[in-house]
C-alpha cells in the first residue's frame, strides 16, 4: 500500500507558508508518505499572466483536478493506493470538490484545517469582507495601490523592504514568525493581488451549503476531521454548528485557544497542527 497525502492551501495559495509544516510532516513519516501541495493558479509571481483575466474560483477547482491527472495520471486509481486529503481555509472546501472530481480514486481520509467549508460569507470576517470584495472598484483601487507599491519598492534594497512587509503582515497575525517575512513580500504584486481578491468574492458568493458533497459525506463518515480554532472568526461557533449537522458522524477536533485560523504564519503552532494528521488509520 503506498499512501498519498495531498494538501490544498489558504488564500493567498502561496505553498511556500506551509512548507515547514509539510516538511517536518515527511520527517515524521520517514518518507513512507508521499507529501504533494497544491497551490492556486495566479497566486505565486511565477505563474500568472499579466494579460489574462482574473481567476475564479471555479478553474482554481479545475486547476488542481488537471495538476492531479497530469502529475499523478492512472497510478491515483490503483488499488493499492491510499488518498489522505487535507486543506486550510478555502483548501479544505476545495478538496471536497476534488474527491467529488474524482469518484474512481480510494480517499482514505479527509482533513480540514480551521475550514471555511460552509457559509463562509456569514462569518464575522466574511461579513466584514464581503461588501468590498463585492466592490469592482474597490477591488481595482486595491489593484493599483499594489501596482504602485510594487513600482515603489522594486528598487529598494530587501533588508529596508523586509521590516516594512513584516509591518503590513503583523497587523493581521501579530504572532508573525520573521521567517515567513520573505514570502509575504512575493504578494506585493498587482496581478496576484487581483487574482488573490477576485477568488475571495467569488468565495464569499458560491461558498454555501454542502448538499452537493452528500454522496461524499455518508461515505467517508468518521473518515472526515475538522480540526477547528476556538478563536477563528472564519469558521465561527454559529457555522461550527451548522457543520455538525451536515457532517453528522465527522470527527472535530479543537486546537489550543492561542492558534489562530492563520496558524502556517508561525513555527509555535505546528506541532500541535500535525499531531491531528494522523497516517495509520
Amino acid at each position: 500500500t503506498r499512501k498519498v497525502f495531498i494538501f490544498l492551501p489558504g488564500n493567498p495559495g502561496l505553498v511556500d507558508f506551509y512548507l515547514t509544516m509539510l516538511r517536518r510532516l515527511f520527517e515524521r513519516e520517514k518518507g513512507n508518505v508521499w507529501i504533494c501541495a497544491i497551490g492556486h493558479a495566479g497566486h505565486s509571481e511565477h505563474c500568472h499572466d499579466h494579460d489574462a483575466k482574473p481567476i475564479s474560483y471555479q478553474e482554481q477547482i479545475q486547476w488542481k483536478e488537471n495538476f492531479i491527472k497530469h502529475e499523478f495520471g492512472e497510478w491515483i486509481y490503483n488499488a493499492g493506493v491510499e488518498v489522505i486529503v487535507s486543506g486550510h481555509s478555502v483548501g479544505a472546501r476545495m478538496q471536497l470538490e476534488v474527491i467529488k472530481h474524482f469518484p474512481n480514486v480510494n480517499f482514505v481520509e479527509y482533513l480540514g484545517l480551521c475550514p471555511t467549508v460552509m457559509n463562509i460569507a456569514d462569518s464575522p470576517n466574511g461579513r466584514n469582507a464581503t461588501p468590498h470584495l463585492a466592490s469592482p472598484w474597490k477591488r481595482w483601487l486595491a489593484f493599483w495601490i499594489v501596482r504602485i507599491l510594487a513600482i515603489i519598492t522594486y528598487p529598494i534594497p530587501d533588508f529596508i523592504k523586509h521590516p516594512i512587509v513584516k509591518f503590513v503582515m503583523r497587523r493581521d497575525s501579530p504572532l508573525l514568525d520573521d521567517h515567513f517575512v520573505q514570502y509575504g513580500s512575493k504578494l506585493v504584486n498587482e496581478y496576484i493581488i487581483r487574482n488573490v481578491l477576485h477568488m475571495a468574492h467569488d468565495e464569499m458568493c458560491e461558498i454555501r451549503d454542502v448538499e452537493p458533497f452528500r454522496e461524499i459525506i455518508s461515505t467517508l463518515k468518521e473518515r472526515i476531521v475538522f480540526v477547528l480554532s476556538p478563536r477563528d472568526k472564519w469558521c465561527c461557533n454559529n457555522i461550527v454548528a451548522q457543520m455538525r449537522e451536515s457532517f453528522p458522524e465527522a470527527t472535530f477536533k479543537v486546537l489550543s485557544d492561542n492558534v489562530p485560523h492563520a496558524f502556517c504564519l508561525s513555527h509555535d503552532h505546528i506541532e500541535e497542527i500535525i499531531s491531528h494528521i494522523d497516517f495509520k488509520k
